[in-house]
């Protein structure tokens, strides 16, 4: 996940609580130091390793989005599957439905983003710069409908951070999903 989030960023208590909680350690520099912490035995036993990593990149993702961490919540498209995320009908509307050259868009930078070699953020934002570039309209002609096709919300943590969570497949299916249901 672009860039390394750690207690200095998200405040000794929230920081260290996610850490705790989730059972792994936010910057992996740390990771021999963290790794002789005991575990909570609830949460962190009963979760399986992958959805802990998953927690964890969505954490790093939200950087200083995250004050407390029952914050976590409000991020659930992270945590739905593909074709149950929800969307907020007014962004959708707004966004998708009432915006067809943004269609159009999304659609031709699908294809970008099925062949961007690393899929991590910092090459999805230059990716989507040089894209918007190139098909001289502002970022914002796409960047929005992009946000609810991925997130089902017109607002959230990064975009390029939130495309590297949710990984390459998950996103093109979001993308599908949601210009198949306009």
């Amino acid at each position: 996940v672009h860039g390394r989030v750690g207690r200095h960023h998200l405040g000794r208590e929230v920081g260290g609580e996610v850490e705790r909680v989730l059972g792994v350690p936010l910057d992996p520099a740390r990771a021999r130091v963290h790794s002789r912490a005991p575990r909570p035995r609830p949460i962190a036993d009963a979760a399986v390793p992958r959805t802990r990593e998953a927690v964890a990149r969505v954490v790093a993702g939200m950087q200083d989005r995250l004050k407390v961490f029952s914050d976590i919540l409000e991020y659930d498209e992270f945590f739905v599957s593909d074709d149950a995320m929800p969307y907020d009908e007014k962004a959708f509307d707004k966004r998708i439905r009432r915006a067809p050259e943004s269609v159009e868009l999304l659609k031709t930078f699908r294809q970008t983003l099925a062949s961007a070699e690393p899929f991590d953020a910092p090459n999805l934002d230059r990716l989507l710069h040089e894209f918007v570039e190139a098909q001289g309209v502002p970022i914002g002609a796409l960047i929005h409908a992009l946000r609810v096709a991925v997130t089902g919300k017109a607002k959230g943590i990064g975009m390029f951070d939130c495309l590297a969570v949710l990984g390459r497949n998950r996103s093109l299916s979001r993308i599908d999903r949601t210009l198949a249901r306009r």
